[in-house]
């Protein structure tokens, strides 16, 4: 057995060497295969030496018979790797050369694509395209050989000329303007806020003047008060209030309710109703009884006067009024609080005058224009006395207390407004005590917010006769009350009310103002309501509110806690004042059967 096994051994040892030889002096290939790498030239030789079809066992004894191959046999085996390895490096470095051939190559020509076949490169711009009850605002960019497939219609020049800083003319156009293509992002201006912005821009900025020269010509010009507008088309300082006084009118003007009858909203909205009806009213002499009855309760039966009545007495009328019609004609009274932790005091300021609301209203008249309204009220109750003159003394007395209302040069803190009442100075004809206490009774303390005025005042009224303060004191009582007044009074409408809307209803206004004179906190209710569109009690909005405060007290008071420039005194006192803060929405949390009552 073991002669047959060395014979076998021997024999396959002299072909093993036969067959190195014929590959040793076979001529090389010069073809490049990517697949001839090392491991599929070991798969190939390992494929060749197990040709005959012997098991794993005989492989591993051909191997172990090969190591124990003589020295001429390793050093043959040498030579023949260090070719082998020779080989592949070649190999590796012509296919890396054309892999970088090929790349090199691509991005040249990408490059040469995009630059030899498009004119001109405008980069990325937005455009502006407007369409009926939208605009579209759309990202664009050059237009290449490549999008045979997009639109290629240049941007329309009148479309977007409100925006430029200057007028062009279409050859300019023509040839400065880039080609877009609608990119696959494109913005439109759906809601109610956007459309408002672009009517804003498109309708309202002035062209033929540039932003550059005059920007403030450019962006305010005179279509911003077109009396052909609409109210929501001009600027919020107006669309704002009116669209207020617009819901505030429907919501009570609307039909109401069996629920509602006898109640707060029902007596406002027939009040309102008449007052704006009143206009479309007979103009019969009766129509003036009632505002003779009023004039007579204040006792100024004989108005216009011509000289100074012998019984009038100017302190008296002026308290009366004021407590009931809330007039407050020669000085401007309000009941606050000037801390929280105290009561109600009268603050005492300078009055707002009809002369500057006049001025206010009507922009293009002057002095002379208001002195004939004066004179035409004088005569509404069909008074025969020349008015001229008595109309220059009540201008007078008016631009005295304008002048005397400038706001004081001298910044005055509230801590040091706060004045006794004895210790104000007397104002000739009125006596403070006996007029503020009429008006608060209780009242020791005032703040006076305008000193210089009320240091000035005392000398207007004594320089000014007893007949042109009650003339003035008449007059401003037929413009307060001129909204209920028969047409005749109607040039007198506009001036009933302070801040005036321009090129909006006069009537709607004054009777809306009017309104909320005698109901101020139920209207304040409304408005509330109209401004979130609902007539609901909005309770989840409170309840929301309260969660806020509740979290920003929260806050605030961990803050304190922790404050370390506070003593635990301080800190104790700021939490208890935090936690006893109480946010409120416009006043009015209550239910609306406690309004209504």
């Amino acid at each position: 057995m073991r002669d047959k096994r060395r014979r076998s051994s021997l024999a396959q040892r002299s072909d093993r060497r036969r067959s190195r030889s014929e590959e040793r002096y076979a001529p090389r290939s010069s073809s490049v295969s990517f697949e001839d790498t090392p491991s599929e030239r070991l798969r190939h030789s390992s494929g060749e030496s197990t040709h005959d079809g012997s098991s794993s066992s005989a492989e591993y004894e051909i191997v172990e018979v090969y190591n124990d191959d003589s020295a001429g046999d390793d050093k043959w085996g040498n030579d023949k790797e260090k070719t082998g390895s020779e080989s592949d490096t070649y190999q590796q470095s012509q296919a890396y050369m054309i892999i970088a051939a090929v790349m090199v190559a691509s991005a040249f020509l990408g490059v040469l694509m995009k630059f030899a076949f498009t004119p001109t490169h405008s980069g990325h711009s937005h455009g502006l395209r407007r369409v009926p009850g939208r605009v579209l605002v759309e990202e664009t960019d050059a237009t290449t050989p490549f999008d045979s497939t997009l639109t290629t219609t240049r941007i329309n020049i009148s479309a977007i000329k409100d925006l430029a800083t200057e007028p062009k003319s279409p050859i300019a156009a023509e040839v400065t303007a880039p080609v877009p293509r609608k990119s696959a992002f494109t913005y439109e201006c759906r809601t109610d806020a956007c459309l408002w912005q672009s009517r804003l821009i498109y309708d309202k900025i002035n062209q033929s003047i540039g932003p550059c020269e005059d920007f403030y010509a450019y962006v305010c010009s005179n279509r911003w008060y077109n009396s052909e507008l609409e109210v929501q088309s001009r600027p919020y300082v107006v669309s704002g209030p009116g669209l207020l006084i617009l819901d505030i009118a429907k919501f009570l003007l609307q039909p109401k309710t069996r629920d509602q009858s006898s109640t707060f909203i029902t007596h406002s909205s027939m009040f309102l109703k008449s007052c704006i009806q009143v206009r479309n009213s007979s103009s019969d002499e009766n129509d003036w009884k009632d505002i003779k009855k009023v004039l007579e309760s204040y006792s100024l039966t004989k108005w216009p006067f011509m000289t100074d009545p012998p019984t009038g007495k100017f302190q008296d009328v002026l308290k009366l009024v004021d407590k009931r019609l809330n007039l407050l004609a020669v000085v401007h009274i309000t009941l606050r609080k000037r801390f929280e932790n105290e009561g109600y005091m009268l603050h005492l300021d300078s009055p707002k005058l009809t002369m500057v609301r006049h001025q206010m209203t009507f922009l293009d008249e002057g002095f002379q224009e208001y002195k004939n309204c004066i004179k035409r009220a004088f005569t509404l109750l069909g008074s025969k006395v020349e008015t001229d003159h008595i109309a220059d003394d009540v201008l007078e007395f008016e631009r005295k207390l304008d002048e005397a209302s400038l706001p004081p040069k001298r910044f005055v803190s509230i801590l040091n407004s706060t004045v006794s009442i004895v210790n104000l100075k007397r104002a000739g004809k009125l006596e403070w005590d006996a007029y503020l206490t009429y008006l608060q009774p209780g009242s020791e303390k005032v703040i006076v917010i305008n000193s210089a005025f009320i240091n000035k005042l005392s000398g207007i009224l004594t320089s000014t006769a007893l007949s042109t303060l009650l003339n003035y004191i008449g007059f401003r009582i037929l413009v307060l009350l001129s909204p209920l007044l028969p047409k005749q009074a109607e040039f007198l409408v506009p001036l009933s009310y302070d801040d005036h809307i321009h090129k909006y209803n006069a009537r709607l206004q004054a009777c809306m103002h009017l309104t909320e004179r005698l109901y101020p906190y139920g209207i304040r209710k409304i408005a509330r309501a109209a401004m979130g569109k609902t007539t609901m009690e909005q309770i989840a909005y409170d309840h929301n509110l309260d969660k806020m405060v509740s979290s920003v007290k929260g806050v605030v008071s961990q803050t304190v806690a922790r404050a370390p420039w506070l003593t635990q005194t301080e800190a104790d006192m700021a939490t208890q004042k935090i936690e006893s803060l109480e946010v409120d929405f416009i006043g009015a949390k209550e239910h609306m059967d406690a309004i209504n009552a």
